[in-house]
């Protein structure tokens, strides 16, 4: 801890204890020394009860922004912002220099990244970017060929180029010329006690219960749980799909089916002690898509699955990364390759076995604790950020 640098955060992600991008955030930062960080707020304000003690948080940009890139205006407003980046420079500089931070963090999400960027070449201390998503598709299309510019001036520069998956790695050193490293989605610390096997795995089931928790991206996803729905229905089975997605919003896209329930958002511990209670399977859809994101982008929701002691079932392409992890560590996971629902069926059947789910669930809990838990991310980081330093 005493080779850590006085590390100031600047990024559009907020650092709270929720969900998404700003959980993984909060793991990620929890153990920081909180004398030496700063959080430095950009378009989007964290809850204050949410907030990591003792850090020093700061927003210097009126409130209302974020609200307003969520309105129709949205992309109007992204591109005001995308052209002001030099004036909000100029607006967070002063308060982050008075602070002699000894390096900058952020998150390439959106466009307040590039402040961040600005920040650390104006104060000459080492940029560690952190790249969840394909940062083009972060924000409205009339501005990704600018973003993907700066995206590709910038990545190569860092101290530290933190990615989310091998094949953003891949994909990323083939674009620029530069490697960066893996940091997977890490798991909350000491949340739960040593986990284990759900008993329920040992259960002959008459029809299965499939669960889905998160965020409900887009048509492609809606339609990959519909398919789901549809096979479950034909066993007796049911899917239980937790986040804020409603059964009014699925209606218009027939997945407001008799099987189907919509329980909400609801705390981490609570989702665990229901599907350990309820679940047959936890259900990974990615979209069946040639964009970069697909091939890219890793599902944070399996750093919480695979510590739920129950299996897996990944649907995808082939060159997906979800796809590509399953296939690298074989009885991970039931993984479906194709859009064919006749193949979602069979692997259905196949979780039928209490056999298979319990050893599907085995070697779900073992890789996950490898690839996702919260000391070995944070340990990644902290010995990234420690190097930069010296």
């Amino acid at each position: 801890m005493s080779d850590l640098p006085k590390l100031c955060y600047l990024g559009e992600v907020p650092v709270e204890c929720s969900y998404h991008g700003s959980a993984l955030l909060w793991r990620l930062l929890e153990n920081y020394p909180s004398k030496d960080l700063m959080i430095v707020e950009g378009f989007h304000r964290s809850s204050v009860e949410r907030r990591l003690p003792g850090a020093w948080y700061f927003s210097p940009l009126p409130p209302g922004i974020g609200r307003m890139l969520r309105t129709r205006y949205g992309v109007a407003v992204s591109e005001v912002l995308y052209r002001t980046i030099p004036i909000l420079t100029a607006i967070v500089l002063p308060s982050v220099a008075y602070w002699k931070p000894q390096a900058i963090i952020t998150v390439c999400h959106g466009l307040f990244w590039l402040v961040a960027a600005k920040v650390a070449n104006i104060l000459k201390v080492p940029l560690h970017l952190i790249v969840h998503d394909h940062v083009p598709d972060t924000v409205p299309e009339r501005l990704r060929d600018r973003i993907s510019h700066d995206f590709g001036r910038i990545y190569p520069t860092a101290a530290t180029r933190f990615c989310v998956s091998e094949g953003m790695v891949l994909e990323y050193t083939r674009m620029f010329g530069i490697t960066g490293q893996v940091l997977y989605p890490s798991r909350a610390r000491s949340l739960f006690k040593q986990p284990s096997v759900a008993e329920r795995c040992g259960i002959v089931s008459t029809g299965l219960t499939g669960v889905f928790a998160g965020t409900v991206a887009g048509p492609m996803y809606i339609n990959a749980l519909a398919a789901l729905a549809r096979q479950l229905a034909g066993m007796g089975g049911r899917l239980v799909i937790y986040g804020l997605f409603t059964r009014a919003q699925a209606a218009p896209y027939g997945l407001d089916l008799p099987n189907v329930e919509f329980p909400g958002l609801v705390p981490a511990t609570v989702l665990r002690e229901r599907c350990q209670q309820e679940a047959d399977f936890l259900y990974v859809p990615v979209r069946f898509d040639r964009d970069v994101n697909v091939r890219v982008c890793f599902p944070s929701k399996l750093a919480d699955y695979t510590e739920m002691g129950l299996p897996l079932l990944i649907r995808g392409p082939e060159y997906c990364s979800a796809v590509q992890w399953a296939r690298k560590h074989p009885g991970v996971a039931q993984v479906v390759a194709t859009e064919d629902e006749g193949e979602l069926l069979e692997a259905i059947k196949r979780l039928s076995n209490p056999e298979t789910r319990r050893t599907l669930a085995e070697e779900a809990l073992r890789i996950g604790e490898h690839y996702f838990s919260h000391s070995r991310a944070e340990s990644v980081l902290f010995s990234a950020l420690a190097r930069s330093s010296a």
